[in-house]
């Protein structure tokens, strides 16, 4: 949903859910986030988003949750030119609550990594696994 309140100032409100259900179990996913956009003079304007994130699995959950800001200026330049600076800053927090390591793959079950990250995972016994 979007709201404009003023000329200056604008909303955004979403939510999704979603549900699937499978041989290892039911999962579920709440997706909720929030926007404000505000134009605090002509050449600038400023966001924030914050948003949140959980997943629930037959062995635990994934929650997931952040936000961003972001700050735009223009200005008009001489002979037809345009001066831009942008920036912006976001922090996000990923929280896993698994009471097994062990990833259900429909024939194909493993023990996940000890730490997950950039790089880490396992390969598939089987080649294109759905």
């Amino acid at each position: 949903m979007h709201l404009d309140h003023s000329s200056d100032l604008a909303t955004d409100y979403r939510y999704g859910f979603s549900q699937s259900s499978s041989a290892a179990g039911v999962t579920t996913a709440n997706v909720a986030s929030i926007g404000l956009l505000y134009q605090l003079y002509r050449q600038l304007t400023t966001a924030a988003t914050g948003r949140a994130t959980r997943q629930d699995f037959p062995t635990g959950n994934v929650t997931m949750y952040g936000g961003q800001t972001n700050a735009d200026y223009h200005h008009p330049l001489a002979w037809g030119g345009q001066f831009f600076l942008d920036t912006s800053g976001g922090y996000q927090v990923d929280e896993n609550h698994f009471s097994s390591s062990t990833v259900d793959v429909i024939d194909e079950p493993h023990t996940a990594p000890p730490v997950l990250g950039v790089g880490a995972g396992f390969t598939l016994n089987n080649s294109f696994v759905v």
